[in-house]
């Protein structure tokens, strides 16, 4: 009976036999793969079987393979994979060229190439390494444009692993851009930061309890400035140095053998501190240039993918700043390499994805453009209608009729590449006054039922009952119905909704009740001779009372004699009241009360003239609001046919800042105390 191996090796032979006459031409690498596969099936093609159990077992059993091997053997045997020439000692033959074409090579290169080549293999190591090769070395420094010569204390290898390797000199990790030139290191910046080689200036400062000396010492010893984006700088000092010199220091006690130490360390470190300008100045002359060749890089990319855009269609998107700039900040775009055909083959789709959004946005920008545009041609087109109405009862601000149904439904609702004119919003405009009307009885009902919340009475002509303004933090003022509108938290901003794109009103004034306003308002009610409970705002006006603040006259820092007295109606004492409410008084003598009016008459009859100090009047020949000085000129003569400017014709607006603020001032020589009135 044959052996299982005489039966193994016949079967070889008759394989390799057939092999040969088939593939005469496949490397013998597979044959022996074919050998094997034919062996593993010869128990199948055989008729002959083993006597025993032990027959059929190899004398050395080997690890079964896995399936992985067998794909892989099946994959080599359908389709052989090519040879491919290895990496591993591609260099190992460089040393039998001739010395003489050696160095012409390694004249093109940098420093830190020949460090790097110096690196690969035990023999350039040696070749480079020698001092026979010193002027390849020079040679390759010779060839940087403006290198500075050798820092002193290295050689030009250390030299070059200092200035180009990336390497940091403590840690040994990569990403070290923080050359110690005066001490010879390249630190990562977390090695910068441990303290261990350099310490900082709150670690100085922490370390030398004496500000003045360690002032003195950190300009001593080695040090590296670290430069922020934002311009921001922070001063690193040599560990070593610093304690050495410090320890030296402390032994004298002399403060003139001080004074000569510090001079003779000074000496000693200034010219290290020297040598090391130009080389720092030529690291970061290097870093900019290298920043630009990068940025220039990322610009050429961009560029070219723009192109390819643009022959895809996208050439009114890429038009767009908005474009431009989110591209350039695309991970796959703001690369420092040449787009091939291969990279847009990868890239299209993701680009493509980010554009088909920008194109959304775009619409969408285009869209709220056309609705801001439109927004302010309503406030142009209403505000002559609305100052053409009288000042009482109020009007809302022009800042919110954009928001009213009549006007939103043509903003919003028109195709954003239609132009609207006032023709398109002449039917809106003829409804104004009714919807002003609306609103008015809208926010009057919000008011009325704040009072009746707080157990007051609902009549809004009552000057007892007092509003504020809850969005203001400083001094809320005190406000009435329907004074309010003169308030500047009550011109809020009509702009484009958010979510849907509409004009949306977004107000600033939040009213409340004020309690502490509403005793205010009836201590000054009854300083003037009036019943809180039905005292409106016409009465006071009628009263003609002016009040005064002892706090404010007491605390000026003229010299007697010089001092003025600042006197105030009612609605600007009321907003004083925050401030000084127990100093308020009111003013009884005539003869400066003769002298305040006549002051506040000329004042403002001034203050409408001036094109600088432009007051909201009424006229009161009709009660519309003039803004100007001009629009008032203009109103007299083209609406009551007057020619003469006389501001006699026209009265402080409850909207102008006058009311609340302006005060009268009178020298202290025109105010008899005696004749002073005190709250009650």
């Amino acid at each position: 009976m044959a052996t299982r191996r005489s039966q193994r090796l016949a079967v070889q032979k008759a394989s390799s036999d057939e092999n040969t006459s088939v593939q005469p031409s496949k490397p013998q690498a597979h044959k022996v793969v074919v050998k094997k596969q034919v062996a593993k099936k010869q128990p199948e093609t055989t008729n002959q079987e083993p006597d025993n159990v032990e027959d059929a077992l190899p004398p050395n059993q080997r690890r079964p393979k896995t399936k992985t091997a067998v794909a892989a053997a099946a994959t080599t045997d359908s389709c052989p994979a090519p040879k491919r020439r290895g990496r591993k000692g591609i260099l190992e033959q460089i040393t039998d060229t001739p010395l003489d074409v050696l160095f012409e090579i390694f004249s093109y290169l940098e420093p830190f190439d020949l460090l790097r080549l110096s690196r690969t293999t035990k023999d350039l190591r040696g070749l480079l390494m020698s001092k026979s090769s010193a002027f390849v070395w020079e040679n390759a420094r010779a060839g940087m444009e403006g290198l500075p010569p050798i820092l002193d204390g290295l050689n030009d290898p250390q030299y070059a692993n200092l200035l180009f390797d990336g390497h940091c000199h403590n840690c040994g990790a990569m990403g070290a851009k923080h050359v110690q030139l005066e001490i010879r290191m390249r630190l990562c910046k977390a090695c910068l930061d441990e303290g261990e080689i350099m310490m900082s200036w709150t670690a100085v400062h922490d370390a030398l309890t004496d500000i003045v000396v360690a002032r003195e010492l950190v300009t001593l010893v080695p040090k590296y400035i670290f430069s922020t984006s934002s311009g921001g700088r922070t001063y690193y000092y040599d560990r070593a140095s610093l304690v050495q010199i410090s320890k030296e220091y402390a032994a004298i006690k002399n403060q003139a053998l001080r004074a000569n130490f510090s001079r003779e360390k000074y000496q000693e470190y200034a010219p290290l501190a020297r040598e090391c300008e130009p080389h720092q100045a030529w690291l970061k002359s290097r870093k900019n240039n290298r920043t630009e060749e990068l940025a220039l890089l990322r610009r050429e990319r961009l560029f070219r993918v723009v192109e390819r855009l643009r022959a895809d269609g996208w050439e009114e998107e890429v038009k767009s700043n908005l474009v431009l700039k989110t591209l350039g900040e695309h991970k796959l775009v703001n690369q420092p390499k040449p787009l091939t055909d291969r990279m847009w083959q990868n890239m299209e789709s993701s680009v493509v994805e980010v554009m088909e959004q920008l194109r959304a946005e775009l619409l969408a920008e285009r869209i709220r453009t056309a609705v801001s545009r439109r927004i302010v041609l309503v406030k142009e087109l209403c505000q002559p209608l609305i100052d053409k109405m009288p000042e009482l009862p109020a009007t809302p601000p022009v800042t919110m009729l954009p928001m009213f149904n009549e006007f939103a439904k043509l903003i919003a609702e028109t195709p954003h590449e239609e132009e609207l004119t006032a023709d398109h919003f002449a039917a809106a405009l003829d409804y104004l006054p009714t919807r002003c009307a609306s609103w008015r009885h809208v926010e009057e009902g919000k008011m009325k039922a704040l009072l009746l919340k707080a157990g007051r009475s609902d009549d809004l002509s009552l000057v007892a009952n007092a509003f504020t303004c809850s969005s203001c933090t400083h001094f809320p003022p005190v406000l009435h119905h329907p004074y309010f509108a003169s308030h500047r938290c009550f011109f809020g901003s009509s702009q484009v909704g958010s979510e849907q794109v509409k004009p949306v009103w977004y107000p600033k004034l939040a009213v409340a009740i004020d309690p502490f306003g509403q005793k205010v308002c009836n201590t000054i009610i009854k300083m003037s001779g009036l019943d809180p409970t039905s005292a409106t705002a016409s009465d006071m006006d009628s009263a003609d009372v002016f009040f005064t603040c002892e706090e404010c006259f007491n605390t000026q820092y003229a010299p007697p004699g010089n001092r003025h007295l600042r006197l105030m109606r009612w609605r600007a004492a009321m907003n004083h009241h925050r401030r000084h409410m127990n100093d308020l008084k009111r003013v009884t003598d005539e003869d400066v009360l003769v002298r305040a009016r006549l002051k506040e008459e000329t004042e403002l009859a001034s203050r409408m003239k001036s094109s600088y100090d432009r007051e909201t009047s009424v006229c009161i020949l009709c009660s519309t609001v003039q803004a100007s000085p001009e629009a008032r000129t203009e109103h007299l003569k083209d609406i009551h046919g007057i020619t003469n400017d006389d501001a006699s014709y026209f009265k402080l607006s409850q909207k102008s800042k006058s009311l609340l603020e302006k005060c009268v001032f009178v020298k202290e020589r025109f105010v008899p105390t005696a004749n002073v009135g005190t709250a009650e």
